[in-house]
């Protein structure tokens, strides 16, 4: 009886000191996204739905490292899809660029705009190894049928496992699409004049983000305009949930937003980027992992004749 009791507490202070250790940081990122897009065909729309796959990790493979993606069945391409790993290498080069930034919905330029970015970089000319990144095959994945809920898991035999699971709310969203100034691919409008865009409504998504560019009259140089200055860059850092709260994209009832007049006059083509965004999920393993659905649509505008 004395020699069970022992075991027993030596078996419990063995489980007290697991619970208590501290457990590894979760290094790298790992994104998951179902992608919706939508393609208008002037009678219909060509809906094509994606998952995407790929992550990041400061440390290099070694020679004949392995990784995988494990998906549910629900999915249709299952069990498991094969993961392309490549290290990060590359040259310090010199370089330089420049970039002219309006944002805001509204008919004229507001007061402190535009903002010139400009980025100059001396390069060493030194050859730099970095960690190693990986994405899941899209041959696999570039045409879901099946349903994007469930457990997910990315496997590496350098950089360990990271499991992730997608809830109803990941499910793959509806097409968006423009709904003026045309309902397909592309719209002739005067540029001089402010552009008002309007969209449909897509059910479960929290939020969209907006953007344009095309070339600036004067110099040429690159332009660029965002519905909300640095909604794109700092939602995607903080995620979609928290990106919509914070106000990082337009509110899910905001179905219209107008480029003020002028800015992209001169240019030859303006692309146009709208998507919505669902609620996103997250978990960690041996990396940090995140996950949402999107729904992508684009319109060109060109100058009218």
């Amino acid at each position: 009886m004395k020699k069970q009791f022992l075991a027993l507490a030596l078996t419990a202070a063995l489980a007290g000191l697991a619970a208590s250790a501290p457990r590894p940081v979760p290094m790298g990122d790992f994104f998951l996204i179902a992608s919706t897009t939508g393609t208008n065909m002037g009678t219909s729309v060509m809906v094509t739905k994606a998952m995407t796959a790929s992550y990041s990790h400061p440390k290099a493979a070694p020679t004949g490292a392995t990784a995988s993606l494990d998906v549910p069945a629900g999915l249709g391409v299952g069990p498991n899809v094969p993961v392309a790993i490549q290290n990060v290498k590359g040259t310090d080069v010199s370089a330089q660029s420049e970039l002219i930034r309006y944002w805001g919905c509204g008919e004229v330029v507001a007061k402190g705009q535009p903002e010139h970015l400009k980025h100059q970089h001396v390069g060493t000319g030194k050859t730099h190894v970095g960690g190693s990144s990986g994405t899941a095959d899209y041959a696999r994945l570039g045409n879901i049928t099946g349903k994007a809920p469930g457990a997910y898991q990315l496997k590496t035999s350098y950089a360990g496992n990271t499991p992730i699971t997608l809830g109803e709310p990941q499910e793959f969203l509806d097409p968006v699409a423009f709904t003026a100034p045309s309902t397909t691919m592309m719209a002739q409008v005067d540029l001089k004049k402010a552009v008002k865009l309007t969209w449909n409504k897509v059910p479960r998504a929290v939020g969209y983000s907006l953007m344009a560019s095309g070339t600036d009259k004067a110099t040429g140089k690159p332009c660029m305009w965002e519905a909300i200055k640095d909604g794109q860059s700092n939602w995607y850092t903080v995620g979609t949930t928290a990106g919509a709260k914070s106000g990082k994209l337009l509110p899910p009832d905001h179905l219209s937003c107008t480029i003020p007049a002028g800015i992209f006059e001169g240019s030859p083509t303006v692309s146009v980027i709208l998507i919505a965004y669902s609620a996103d999920v997250r978990s960690a393993g041996s990396m940090n992992a995140v996950a949402w659905a999107q729904s992508t649509a684009t319109l060109l505008l060109q100058p009218a004749p």
